[in-house]
């Protein structure tokens, strides 16, 4: 699997009740998708962020639905960070968005990441290393 060590979204701070996307990505032939969210949340918080991840057939045309979505646990004035598999489309792109749910407090030291496991890239790797062990 490719994993991108630099985050998909990173933000100092997220207002309350605002939301952001990030950048897209293309998906074709992907096998595995997964997506992890981190913030800190106020000690006052009472609202989890929501991880939604939207889709497109050409990269520019976004769903106004999400594709998926999921939240992550709140502990008022803790640093939280959650992961989930996300079953992936057979082709397109998908693009993250972070919604702070919460209606009063800022969500903080925001990040997302997302891993993209692709068909092919399994494929080729397993062709090289047949030809390093032959050669």
């Amino acid at each position: 699997m490719l994993i991108n060590k630099n985050p998909n979204i990173s933000r100092a701070s997220i207002p309350a009740s605002a939301s952001i996307r990030g950048r897209a990505i293309e998906v074709d032939l992907a096998r595995t998708l997964s997506i992890s969210g981190r913030c800190t949340y106020h000690a006052s918080g009472t609202s989890a962020m929501r991880l939604n991840v939207y889709f497109s057939p050409d990269g520019e045309n976004f769903d106004t639905i999400p594709y998926a979505y999921f939240d992550v646990d709140i502990t008022a004035g803790a640093v939280c960070q959650e992961s989930k598999l996300i079953d992936p489309p057979e082709n397109g792109y998908l693009i993250p968005q972070v919604v702070n749910q919460d209606g009063t407090y800022s969500i903080n030291n925001v990040k997302v990441w997302i891993g993209v496991s692709k068909y092919w890239e399994d494929f080729h790797k397993a062709i090289e290393a047949d030809a390093k062990r032959e050669g």
